[in-house]
């Protein structure tokens, strides 16, 4: 069953200036096209040519028929096609929904169904993948080079739009869907980079997983303050050693724990005197648990 969240509009005169997430995303574009958006193992990203590859996948998803409060079901791993996916969804002023890969096939079935999903993006094919929805693969062969056009795709729509879908575990019956207007985001996005005085020189990491709404700190707040993101790899959000490494091999000063993670994570720090390799980093969110 899905439900509305509709949170107090606690900076409005901020709202109406940016009417949805594609206006921020944008701005930063705008503002440093070269500078480094995503960070993975294998390459860097920049804001110019992730704006690229999105525009591209938002003209693939158009001629799909996605569109204007379309409802766009996401099942990969954590990529730069994960931020590209999202951010493509919101030139269109399409929502997503997030679905772990590793979801019981039942449990991903009852979600596509509940929440009447008109397309799935996924990063592979799989069997699991058959609920009479359309599927679209993504991968390289969307982000040819002669696939590449210059000029911005961007759907006009306000701040009321949704923005995404997360529905919750259903450890009390089945589980439920939260519909998040694109206000809402923007309201807490703006008051966090001010608040924590978030600047574009920061870089931040994403390694919580993207169904849970902490998440949203990490996939959207790195580019709303203009930063940058380095992308952990899939399977080493808790590999303490790996952790600590790309702190300072990408000079991280921004990143989001658990208190249990957060407190185990300072035991190894100790353990293993290894805080010379924490230099660079300058904020720390711990939430999502008691």
């Amino acid at each position: 069953m899905l439900q509305l969240f509709d949170a107090n509009k606690v900076m409005e005169n901020n709202v109406l200036h940016y009417k949805n997430l594609n206006d921020i995303f944008m701005e930063a574009v705008n503002k440093n096209p070269n500078k480094v958006a995503i960070i993975t193992e294998e390459k860097n990203i920049s804001y110019n040519e992730l704006n690229q590859k999105a525009n591209q996948l938002a003209r693939e998803l158009v001629q799909l028929g996605i569109g204007l409060n379309s409802i766009v079901a996401i099942i990969m791993e954590r990529s730069e096609y994960l931020l590209i996916s999202i951010i493509a969804l919101f030139k269109i002023g399409a929502a997503y929904l997030p679905i772990n890969v590793d979801y019981p096939e039942d449990r991903i079935k009852y979600i596509v169904n509940d929440a009447k999903v008109n397309l799935i993006i996924a990063s592979k094919p799989t069997s699991s993948l058959n609920y009479g929805i359309n599927t679209l693969i993504i991968g390289p062969y969307i982000f040819t080079p002669e696939r590449n056009i210059v000029s911005d795709i961007a759907i006009d729509y306000s701040s009321s739009s949704l923005a995404y879908i997360l529905y919750t575990s259903g450890s009390m019956g089945c589980p439920k869907g939260v519909m998040v207007q694109h206000y809402s985001v923007i309201n807490n996005l703006l008051w966090a980079k001010k608040h924590y005085q978030l600047k574009e020189r920061d870089v931040f990491i994403q390694k919580t997983q993207y169904m849970f709404d902490a998440s949203l700190w990490e996939i959207l707040l790195w580019y709303v303050s203009g930063a940058s993101i380095f992308l952990c790899r899939h399977g080493m959000e808790n590999n303490f050693d790996y952790f600590s490494q790309n702190i300072k091999k990408h000079r991280i000063s921004v990143c989001f724990f658990t208190p249990s993670l957060l407190n185990a994570f300072l035991d190894y720090v100790k353990y293993n005197e290894c805080i010379s390799l924490l230099k660079t980093l300058k904020t720390i969110f711990a939430g999502g648990e008691i």
